[in-house]
């Protein structure tokens, strides 16, 4: 995203709140609900798994580049590039 409202996401309100400013690109990284814990809250708020090393490493080398992309090329060029991928299976 390009430009916004923190649409909810206090970490997001933070960010806004010291740059005082809207006006900077944002990276979101999108998450499954995972059906063993209880809450989305509690899902992205406790520690990741040992099990899900591997998935969390092939996120975070897509979100690599997507950040060197961003920077580099056309932003909305990059965004529809990878909204929607689906990396794991």
């Amino acid at each position: 995203r390009e430009i916004g409202t923190s649409g909810g996401h206090r970490g997001v309100d933070d960010i806004i709140l010291r740059l005082n400013t809207i006006n900077f690109k944002r990276l979101k990284i999108g998450i499954r609900v995972n059906v063993e814990r209880r809450s989305l809250s509690q899902q992205v708020l406790t520690k990741i798994s040992s099990r899900y090393r591997k998935d969390v490493d092939i996120v975070l080398e897509h979100a690599s580049d997507a950040i060197e992309k961003s920077i580099a090329q056309d932003f909305k060029m990059v965004m529809n590039h990878y909204n929607g991928l689906e990396l794991l299976s």
